[in-house]
Parts: C-alpha cells; structure tokens; sequence
C-alpha cells in the first residue's frame, strides 16, 4: 500500500481532538481479472494498520463498501474512478455521512456515527491505501489520487465523472446511466 501524510488542519466534529472529520478521496483504479476473486482494501484510516480498512472493493461483485454492504460495481480489467466522501458525526442522530461513487455515480452511503473521541472513518495526520491489517488486498493498479480536506457534493464529485488518464483532479468521461 500507499502512506499519504496529508498536512491537513483537524476540522469538523472531532478537530478539537487532532482529526479530520470531514475529507474526500477520489482515486483512479484497475483491479485485473485474476483480482476479482478477493476483496481489496481501498484505505485505512489507522496510521498503525491495526484494524480492518475503512473502505473494500468486494470480491466477486466488484461493489465497494465495508461490512458485508457493498453496492456498485467495478468491474474487472476495466479503469474506475472511485470517490468517497466522509462527513463524520459525534454520537447517535448526528449528521454524519459516508457517501460512495464509481465513476461519478452515486453508488451507496451510510451513517457516520462517532463515540468518544474520534469516528472510525476520520483521519488521522497518516493514513493508507490499499492496505489492511490482514492482508485483504490484491494486485491492481492505480494511475492517480486525489485528496481533499472537504466533503465534497455529490454534483462537484458527479462532474468529475469517470478516470482521466491526467489524473483523478480532471474530468473523465460523464457517467451513462443504463435503463
């Protein structure tokens, strides 16, 4: 995997504690065929690799989530953009959210909540990609990635649409909808 120290100030619900609660990753990926079999850790927020990833590219459907809660898909041998856009809450009935995108498509979300001092989804001054303190990860390749200290919109992260060979900050090709 990848360690991106991403120099950002603490901000959103738990800055008084030193995370970033609130951030955006896009990233451009290709997972080859012989990799759909296993899931791929997309990032890890725990500087140490201690605990699970944060976020998956399952096994078999290719969807992207964590949990046994997966949806879109990535389909194999063929380049993706993923993006994730977290929003972390503090405790129960909080505003905070988890939103996924393949490809500039809105593809699932989920609430955010956090206890005590820190939401598992907020970062701290580390974190990693394709990594996870078990191994679950494949081979694959990834051509850009982008980090931002925002929750960025759905409609700013469905502009970007699909990868970009000049990297995840341009747009690529709209997203089409199939009927």
């Amino acid at each position: 995997g990848y360690t991106i120290t991403h120099n950002s100030l603490p901000n959103g619900v738990f800055a008084w504690d030193g995370y970033v609660s609130n951030y955006t990753i896009i990233m451009d990926v290709l997972w080859p065929r012989e990799s759909s079999a296993v899931q791929k850790a997309l990032y890890q927020t725990d500087a140490k690799n201690a605990d699970d990833a944060e976020m998956f590219a399952a096994s078999g459907t290719g969807g992207i989530g964590i949990g046994g809660i997966y949806h879109g898909l990535l389909t194999p041998g063929t380049w993706h953009r993923v993006a994730i856009a977290v929003q972390c809450a503090l405790g129960e009935g909080g505003t905070g959210q988890i939103h996924r995108f393949i490809d500039g498509q809105f593809v699932g979300g989920g609430y955010t909540p956090g206890f005590g001092s820190r939401c598992r989804w907020a970062l701290e001054p580390e974190f990693h990609l394709f990594t996870d303190n078990e191994g679950e990860t494949a081979k694959g390749y990834v051509s850009s990635v982008m980090y931002i200290d925002r929750f960025m919109s759905m409609d700013e992260i469905k502009a970007l649409g699909g990868p970009n060979a000049y990297g995840a900050n341009i747009s690529g090709k709209p997203v089409q909808l199939v009927k």
